[in-house]
């Protein structure tokens, strides 16, 4: 339980958990193609997210918020 170190890798990791939490729930209104659209792109955005260093790099580089 330390937790006066820093590291920044562990955002990333925790954006990835948000995803697949995301991901893997039902909704009830889950049909038509702007949902559809959103689950591919989310889908996308948590298999590429662990290649990043830290949540700013998320930000900066990656393409879903350009």
């Amino acid at each position: 339980n330390e937790w006066s170190s820093y590291h920044p890798h562990t955002n990333v990791l925790w954006l990835h958990y948000l995803c697949s939490k995301l991901l893997s729930m039902k909704y009830r209104s889950a049909r038509g193609r702007g949902t559809k659209d959103a689950r591919k792109e989310l889908t996308r955005f948590s298999d590429d997210v662990l290649h990043y260093g830290s949540a700013r790099d998320v930000l900066q580089n990656c393409p879903m918020f350009q």
